[in-house]
């Protein structure tokens, strides 16, 4: 995850891109059924147009470089599709019971892609759910929270 923030922004705004990565870990390779599966989840160059658009404007830039196959940034951490975890359904669980997204495969990890269907090999295990969403998903919104914060102190909004 990359943040790029001015001394001080030209705009109370700040440019975000959540889906910015294309550099897969082998493991995560390794386990796609098809690795072309990948494009269908990718907002592809959204890094390089939220770059140009922040150099343009003045605007602070957080671009998020995991892919979002690997894990959503967009979905809350309890958004989990728990049939595609290896004991999910044990000990201290986070559930989305009433989350149609994660149930249709589209979850904090996507399970399944419309048109093409499953994406991965082998299911994922919990203990790396928990790594995901620890040192990946909360970063990254941990970094859009200072981000914020930082431009509200400077202008009084964002």
């Amino acid at each position: 995850m990359r943040l790029e923030v001015s001394a001080q922004p030209a705009v109370p705004v700040l440019i975000a891109a959540p889906h910015g990565g294309r550099h897969y870990p082998d493991d995560v390779k390794d386990n796609f059924r098809d690795f072309e599966a990948r494009l269908r989840l990718e907002d592809r160059y959204v890094d390089t147009l939220a770059k140009e658009i922040a150099a343009m404007t003045g605007a602070p830039l957080v671009v998020a470089e995991t892919p979002r196959a690997v894990i959503d940034l967009n979905r809350s951490p309890d958004d989990v599709d728990w049939s595609m975890i290896v004991g999910g359904g044990s000990g201290n669980v986070r559930h989305s019971v009433r989350n149609r997204r994660a149930r249709n495969g589209l979850g904090l990890v996507p399970r399944r892609v419309s048109g093409f269907g499953e994406l991965w090999k082998h299911p994922l295990a919990h203990v790396e759910l928990d790594r995901r969403i620890e040192t990946i998903h909360a970063s990254y919104h941990r970094a859009l929270g200072e981000a914020l914060a930082d431009i509200r102190d400077s202008w009084g909004a964002v």
